[in-house]
């Protein structure tokens, strides 16, 4: 287990670069060697990148999942039972906790993080898994789960 939120790199890498254009050859050149984590905006251009894994962000996740409330908003269908509102509900529950634990030291906020955030992950997860089917234009599940 690591002993701190950031697993002993002291301080974290955070790096950002800019090119003309989305290809997908550019972040293969940039990160060619690189192995571990790489938190994006769910750009499909990173998945193709060998020892790389890709961990989405949960504020695109939040904001697909509102996008899609939106759309059925002018369909006029019931929203607070679909899967949009409760993938949303898991989504401001995740914010609601980092919220909470923003005054905790980094050591208290990685444990308070396995102990409350963690169980609601896992739960989003499986709601994920248990509802997965083909997306239909009516129900937008799949697609902010893809960054989620």
């Amino acid at each position: 287990m690591p002993t701190s939120p950031t697993f002993g790199i002291t301080p974290p890498v955070i790096q950002m670069f800019h090119q003309t254009t989305r290809a997908s050859k550019h972040p293969a050149a940039f990160l060619k060697g690189f192995k571990g984590y790489l938190h994006t905006d769910g750009y499909q251009g990173y998945n193709q990148i060998s020892g790389v894994r890709v961990i989405g962000c949960w504020v695109h996740a939040q904001r697909m999942f509102t996008n899609a409330l939106k759309v059925l908003t002018k369909e006029k269908e019931p929203l607070s039972h679909t899967r949009s509102a409760e993938g949303l509900a898991f989504c401001n529950r995740l914010f609601e906790l980092e919220s909470e634990l923003k005054d905790l030291s980094p050591q208290e906020r990685y444990t308070a993080h396995l102990e409350q955030s963690r169980p609601v992950t896992e739960a989003f997860l499986a709601r994920l898994k248990e509802n997965k089917r083909p997306p239909s234009p009516n129900h937008l599940w799949e697609k902010p789960s893809l960054t989620a």
